[in-house]
């Protein structure tokens, strides 16, 4: 797994990479009594994504951000103390950071908030925000638009699974 999330790339290589990943999961696919699975990589739609993105709070009760978002870290917070000094953390709120870091929400997905907006099956439109965005401009329905590939932006490969 890639420690930084891709970002730079344009909407049509996403769709490549999709179709790529597709074609290798559904050859890899399990095959039991000679039935495969078949598998669909896709953008999620806008609403695909608002519907999942959790309701969680940005913040936890010493007031430190969870998630990557512009400003997310404070001169006085713990974390701020912690990843002050180190080569990629001491760029959050800035530029994007490990794709394992921050916190799980209550599906088990890693930084479905901020860090890099992702993209939807909408060119142009993103959702999430990233660490270019404030917190406030990724939560309620609430998108970012963009024209070209940018450091704030990045796609996450959804599935949806076809049993035998």
């Amino acid at each position: 797994m890639l420690d930084l999330p891709i970002v730079g790339i344009t909407y049509e290589q996403a769709l490549q990479y999709l179709a790529y990943k597709q074609n290798i999961a559904n050859a890899c696919s399990f095959s039991p009594n000679s039935n495969k699975y078949r598998y669909a990589c896709f953008l999620p739609t806008p609403q695909q994504f608002d519907s999942i993105q959790t309701v969680i709070d940005s913040m936890n009760i010493k007031g430190c951000n969870l998630f990557n978002y512009k400003n997310s870290i404070c001169p006085d917070c713990p974390n701020g103390k912690t990843y002050k000094n180190h080569p990629v953390l001491s760029k959050t709120g800035k530029e994007p950071t490990y794709v394992n870091d921050y916190f799980t929400d209550n599906l088990s997905l890693m930084n479905f908030k901020g860090n890099v907006a992702e993209m939807t099956s909408i060119k142009g439109i993103a959702k999430g925000g990233s660490c270019c965005h404030y917190a406030s401009e990724a939560f309620g329905g609430k998108s970012q638009t963009y024209l070209t590939p940018t450091i704030w932006l990045g796609f996450r490969v959804w599935y949806k699974v076809y049993a035998p």
